[in-house]
């Protein structure tokens, strides 16, 4: 909540709309009903800073720090409005810095900065009134010394914080949220580092996946945490939106279908846009030049009275009037402002569309082209492979052959063995019979000398 995005801007659900703006250190609001403007002084005494929330019955919550060292607190039925004095404090000893008002269901949020005149480091504090009694935490203790924070809340009542801290010179975003069951707040979680001061925003979808938003030294940058479904509790990667490394106030919103991110560029209000939230985003463009000083203006919505934006750019108050709505975001007013926004948009997105549909069709091309010849490489191989299975048979036939001549061969050698021996026993005898009658011959011969 910087002390530009002081312009809230809330639609009732029977079509009346407010404007909330600081002029001069002076709250006012304009309320713009069947056509009619009237502009009024909410309070008297000098503001610091105030917050406003709408609830379902369409009552209007409003917190605001007064110079005098008092929070008061009004809400505004179907009587009129109600003011009371929350909290008195010593202005001489104490330092208030932004504060945030939240309506869920039956407890009333009150969140805000603070700090010890003489002490250095500021604070986040959280109050809850459940219609009885207040409930209190503090928060945490910063470093900066500069107490910037935003508030959300998602379709489950859940509420969330990003803030922004300094670590060794460094300024880093965080987030945090609460848990009403317990009535405490998780620990910070570092999303962005080497950020510029109050350029850190959120935005949580109906998915219930936070987007974040952030500047740095050198460039716009986004990301996303992913709450549940699938991927569970993971982040996306980190994408630069655009290399303008000037202060610009950038915002993050949705409009229709599209989700959107916005900044002042020199002289001209820049966006890109994506169409499925966050994945892929269009590259920036210029949406018209911008000749006066350009504001952020916060809309705030229940489910019964829904804006087509969270955030818009308007001229600095008190000029900013009911045509800033029209213009931009009522389907029946809006013939030069939405539709010739979402024209460049719808330009820029078919373009990319067109060419990567070209993309795609040479890479189908290429992959026709691949089957094609790996269809030709595959016939060629069957074709080998038939060869080889050709050769295979004559092959095995063969050895088929040398195994079975290799066996007759072996039997024939087993009997030519065996009638060796057969022979060789009978040329033994024979040698053994032809001895002893040569033996008897000489005994017989020699007897008869």
């Amino acid at each position: 909540m910087s002390s530009r995005d002081q312009i809230k801007i809330i639609k009732q659900n029977n079509d009346v709309h407010w404007i909330f703006y600081i002029s001069d250190s002076t709250l006012f609001y304009k309320k713009i009903q069947n056509s009619a403007v009237a502009e009024v002084k909410l309070i008297k005494e000098p503001v610091l800073y105030y917050d406003v929330d709408l609830d379902m019955e369409d009552n209007i919550h409003l917190i605001a720090t007064l110079h005098s060292g008092e929070i008061m607190y009004f809400v505004y039925t179907k009587s009129g409005w109600k003011s009371t004095s929350l909290y008195k404090f010593n202005t001489s000893s104490q330092k208030y810095g932004p504060i945030a008002i939240k309506k869920i269901k039956h407890y009333l949020h009150v969140i805000y900065s603070a700090k010890n005149t003489f002490d250095a480091s500021w604070f986040f504090a959280h109050h809850r009134w459940d219609g009885a009694q207040w409930e209190a935490n503090t928060l945490l203790k910063l470093h900066s010394p500069d107490p910037y924070f935003d508030i959300a809340s998602n379709y489950n009542n859940d509420i969330y914080i990003i803030f922004e801290d300094i670590s060794s010179g460094i300024t880093n975003g965080y987030f945090s949220s609460f848990h009403p069951h317990i009535n405490k707040w998780s620990s910070p979680i570092q999303f962005a580092s080497n950020i510029l001061p109050h350029s850190s925003k959120m935005y949580i979808d109906n998915e219930n996946t936070i987007h974040f938003l952030w500047q740095s030294h050198d460039g716009i940058y986004y990301k996303k945490k992913f709450q549940g479904g699938w991927p569970k509790n993971t982040w996306s990667d980190v994408k630069k939106i655009t290399s303008y490394n000037k202060p610009c106030n950038p915002v993050i919103m949705k409009i229709r279908f599209s989700m959107w991110i916005v900044w002042i560029q020199e002289n001209d209000l820049c966006c890109c846009m994506s169409s499925d939230m966050g994945t892929t985003w269009s590259n920036p463009f210029k949406y018209q030049a911008i000749d006066r000083d350009f504001y952020v203006a916060r809309y705030i919505e229940n489910s019964k009275s829904k804006f087509d934006a969270r955030y818009v750019y308007g001229y600095e108050n008190p000029n900013l009037n009911i045509a800033v709505v029209k213009d931009f975001f009522d389907d029946n007013n809006s013939k030069t402002g939405y539709f010739t926004f979402y024209i460049k948009e719808l330009q820029n997105y078919t373009e990319n569309l067109i060419s990567a549909v070209k993309k795609m069709e040479k890479e189908k091309q290429d992959l026709k082209n691949a089957i094609t010849t790996l269809q030709a490489e595959k016939s060629y191989a069957d074709d080998a492979l038939d060869k080889l299975n050709l050769e295979l048979s004559a092959i095995k036939k063969q050895n088929e052959y040398i195994k079975e001549i290799y066996e007759k061969t072996q039997k024939e050698l087993t009997q030519l063995q065996s009638e060796n021996a057969r022979l060789k026993e009978l040329l033994d005898n024979l040698n053994d019979k032809k001895s002893k009658s040569i033996l008897s011959k000489l005994v017989a011969l020699l007897r008869s000398l």
